[in-house]
């Protein structure tokens, strides 16, 4: 295992470095140039100056020589600074991180809460109206647009039934220190940000439980006679529920990409909205710092996915 680990760690290093190469070229091939950003917001400035802040900000370079300053100061663990906020992007990441983080994992907790009950249940009751009702959740799921979605929900809790705030983490009155109002700020982007999760793991644990209960040992285990609460928590749920580790990995990477459309709408103050408007102002330290931290917070989901999928089920070896 041990071995397993680092060499998938060492893979790992290529991987993020290939990242890397990808997102500097086209981040900085995007139309735009922050520059002209930086000079409307001070009122503008004449050449000498437009071309002395492009000589400071390094823009003046080739892009391969931008890359490599950027790149030797990462070796160094310096993200670099930012072009309009003129701080660390390591302390605006650290200061946003948690805020994501906070709900990336609620999102993640609702959707295997909601998923996996709704998949189990869709596929003990095949060709059933449970089972209808479980696929066409997981269809519109995937197929409604996240960012389609908040805006609804904004417009129905919000506006009209009024028995939700429609963004931001807190209200300002309660300086944050309110746990209810938190909550109440947090249901409407969680619940968005977990659909498609959700309508993946249903149609995932929906499948593979429809393969668990035609296996030999389900039917050994009906012919003993035991009760169906018994073959289904002890044999089907376990066996099925295995896989879905795989997945754990793939999830971050659909909460951390979709937390980009979700906390813009929601005017939530984390990692997602800051790359928003750092896209916005072309602002590439900050855009290159979170596309590495998201990166690495990836590959390291998807090594613990790895090494949990192999720790509950023995007959998993890594060679």
């Amino acid at each position: 295992m041990a071995k397993f680990i680092l060499r998938r760690l060492l893979y790992s290093i290529p991987t993020v470095f290939g990242i890397t190469i990808a997102s500097f070229s086209l981040v900085h091939m995007a139309p735009g140039d922050p520059v002209q950003l930086l000079v409307f917001g001070a009122g503008g400035l004449d050449p000498d100056e437009i071309a002395r802040l492009r000589s400071q900000l390094g823009l003046d370079q080739p892009i391969l020589i931008q890359y490599l300053n950027w790149l030797s100061k990462l070796m160094r663990f310096d993200l670099g600074t930012s072009f309009f906020a003129n701080q660390p992007v390591s302390l605006m990441v650290f200061q946003r991180m948690g805020n994501t983080l906070q709900l990336t994992i609620v999102s993640l907790t609702l959707s295997l809460l909601v998923g996996i009950p709704l998949g189990i249940v869709a596929a003990l009751n095949a060709g059933s109206v449970w089972d209808h009702v479980s696929r066409l959740i997981a269809v519109l799921g995937s197929a409604i647009p996240q960012f389609w979605l908040g805006i609804l929900c904004i417009l129905v809790f919000s506006l009209w039934l009024r028995v939700l705030p429609a963004g931001s983490m807190y209200t300002l009155s309660t300086g944050g220190t309110d746990v209810i109002d938190r909550l109440k700020h947090l249901i409407l982007p969680a619940v968005v940000l977990s659909t498609t999760s959700i309508a993946i793991f249903s149609r995932f644990i929906r499948a593979e439980t429809l393969e668990v209960l035609h296996q030999d040992y389900i039917r050994t285990a009906n012919a003993k006679g035991l009760s169906t609460k018994v073959v289904v928590t002890r044999h089907v749920a376990k066996n099925a529920l295995i896989p879905i580790i795989t997945l754990l990995g793939g999830s971050l990477e659909r909460l951390f990409g979709g937390a980009v459309v979700i906390e813009t709408i929601f005017s939530w103050p984390g990692m997602g909205r800051m790359g928003f408007d750092a896209a916005m102002q072309r602002d590439y330290p900050v855009l290159m710092g979170l596309i590495v931290i998201s990166s690495i917070l990836v590959v390291v989901g998807y090594l613990i996915a790895d090494i949990a999928y192999a720790w509950v089920d023995p007959r998993i070896k890594h060679s």
